[in-house]
Protein backbone atom coordinates (compact mmCIF):
# COMPACT_ATOMS: atom_id res chain seq x y z
CA UNK A 1 0.00 0.00 0.00
CA UNK A 2 1.34 3.46 -0.83
CA UNK A 3 1.35 6.60 1.76
CA UNK A 4 -1.67 8.80 2.04
CA UNK A 5 -1.77 11.74 -1.01
CA UNK A 6 0.40 14.59 0.07
CA UNK A 7 -0.83 18.05 -0.45
CA UNK A 8 2.23 19.09 -2.48
CA UNK A 9 1.10 18.19 -5.90
CA UNK A 10 1.90 15.31 -7.57
CA UNK A 11 3.17 14.50 -4.14
CA UNK A 12 2.85 11.19 -1.47
CA UNK A 13 3.82 10.81 1.81
CA UNK A 14 5.25 7.16 2.53
CA UNK A 15 3.78 4.94 4.81
CA UNK A 16 5.03 3.89 7.76
CA UNK A 17 6.60 0.81 7.05
CA UNK A 18 8.25 2.43 4.36
CA UNK A 19 9.80 5.39 5.82
CA UNK A 20 10.77 2.12 8.96
CA UNK A 21 12.42 0.52 6.43
CA UNK A 22 14.45 3.62 4.63
CA UNK A 23 15.82 4.71 8.50
CA UNK A 24 16.54 1.21 9.21
CA UNK A 25 18.52 1.10 6.12
CA UNK A 26 20.23 4.43 6.60
CA UNK A 27 21.22 2.52 10.39
CA UNK A 28 22.40 -0.44 8.80
CA UNK A 29 24.91 1.49 6.56
CA UNK A 30 26.25 3.27 9.11
CA UNK A 31 30.05 2.50 9.40
CA UNK A 32 29.51 1.32 12.81
CA UNK A 33 27.41 -0.21 15.09
CA UNK A 34 26.07 2.24 17.81
CA UNK A 35 24.07 3.35 20.32
CA UNK A 36 20.81 5.81 19.32
CA UNK A 37 18.31 7.62 21.54
CA UNK A 38 15.08 6.45 20.53
CA UNK A 39 13.35 9.71 20.44
CA UNK A 40 15.11 11.16 17.41
CA UNK A 41 13.90 7.83 15.50
CA UNK A 42 9.83 8.04 16.39
CA UNK A 43 8.60 5.28 13.68
CA UNK A 44 11.41 3.08 14.64
CA UNK A 45 10.87 3.77 18.41
CA UNK A 46 7.30 2.70 18.10
CA UNK A 47 8.29 -0.34 16.15
CA UNK A 48 10.22 -1.39 19.27
CA UNK A 49 7.73 -0.10 21.88
CA UNK A 50 5.21 -2.36 19.84
CA UNK A 51 7.74 -5.30 19.90
CA UNK A 52 8.59 -5.13 23.61
CA UNK A 53 4.29 -4.76 23.99
CA UNK A 54 4.09 -7.85 22.67
CA UNK A 55 6.81 -9.57 24.77
CA UNK A 56 5.45 -7.99 27.75
CA UNK A 57 1.86 -9.52 27.16
CA UNK A 58 3.35 -12.83 26.56
CA UNK A 59 4.67 -12.79 29.97
CA UNK A 60 3.25 -15.60 32.20
CA UNK A 61 1.82 -14.69 35.53
CA UNK A 62 2.66 -18.15 37.16
CA UNK A 63 4.41 -21.45 36.05
CA UNK A 64 4.30 -25.32 37.31
CA UNK A 65 7.47 -26.04 39.45
CA UNK A 66 7.40 -30.41 40.38
CA UNK A 67 3.62 -30.16 41.19
CA UNK A 68 3.24 -26.74 42.74
CA UNK A 69 2.43 -23.29 40.90
CA UNK A 70 4.53 -19.92 41.42
CA UNK A 71 3.56 -16.39 40.68
CA UNK A 72 5.79 -14.98 38.49
CA UNK A 73 6.32 -11.06 38.08
CA UNK A 74 9.44 -9.30 36.66
CA UNK A 75 11.04 -6.28 34.58
CA UNK A 76 12.52 -6.89 31.28
CA UNK A 77 15.90 -6.00 29.84
CA UNK A 78 15.79 -7.40 26.00
CA UNK A 79 17.19 -7.35 23.18
CA UNK A 80 15.00 -7.17 20.18
CA UNK A 81 15.70 -8.19 16.51
CA UNK A 82 13.24 -7.38 14.65
CA UNK A 83 12.21 -8.54 11.12
CA UNK A 84 10.50 -7.27 8.16
CA UNK A 85 10.38 -10.91 6.16
CA UNK A 86 10.06 -14.34 7.92
CA UNK A 87 13.10 -15.32 5.86
CA UNK A 88 15.74 -12.81 6.26
CA UNK A 89 19.41 -13.29 7.06
CA UNK A 90 19.51 -10.56 9.13
CA UNK A 91 17.17 -8.26 11.35
CA UNK A 92 15.36 -4.97 9.93
CA UNK A 93 16.13 -3.44 13.26
CA UNK A 94 17.99 -4.09 16.31
CA UNK A 95 17.42 -2.35 19.82
CA UNK A 96 17.33 -3.19 23.18
CA UNK A 97 15.20 -1.93 26.10
CA UNK A 98 15.17 -2.20 29.85
CA UNK A 99 11.63 -1.76 31.28
CA UNK A 100 10.84 -0.77 34.90
CA UNK A 101 6.84 -1.76 34.34
CA UNK A 102 6.16 -4.46 36.47
CA UNK A 103 4.71 -7.57 34.09
CA UNK A 104 3.04 -11.47 34.86
CA UNK A 105 1.38 -11.42 38.47
CA UNK A 106 0.06 -8.29 40.27
CA UNK A 107 0.55 -8.43 44.06
CA UNK A 108 -2.18 -8.86 45.87
CA UNK A 109 -4.12 -11.28 43.78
Amino acid sequence: MMGKRSKRPGGTVPDIHERIKATAGTLNAAPRFGMRDASELPDLQALMNAGCAAVALAMPKSFEFKGRTYWLRCRLAIQLDIFSEPGQGLPLVRGMSMSTEDQGHALGH
